[in-house]
């Protein structure tokens, strides 16, 4: 599971933190920890991939995040990116 908070000052995009899960893992207790890193950067809402359903979008709203998911899928915004 992956977290990346950015902002733009300007035309410079700035990445403010990335952070990094493996497996074993639990996701319970990772959505609560990145959504504790996301409100200390004042973020509420997230966009992800529809990786996982609904369950992602109801955990990260059970921490007062709001969950957008992404209108392309993961493989799309890869391409989009270059890789």
């Amino acid at each position: 599971m992956t977290l990346a908070i950015a902002h733009k000052e300007g035309e410079t995009e700035i990445l403010d933190a990335i952070r990094e899960r493996r497996p074993p893992f639990s996701p319970e207790a990772v959505v609560a920890e990145f959504s504790e890193l996301m409100q200390k950067y004042r973020c509420h809402t997230c966009y992800g991939d529809r990786y996982g359903g609904e369950w992602p979008v109801e955990q990260f709203a059970k921490c007062g995040i709001h969950l957008e998911p992404a209108e392309k899928p993961k493989s799309d915004i890869y391409i989009d990116l270059g890789f």
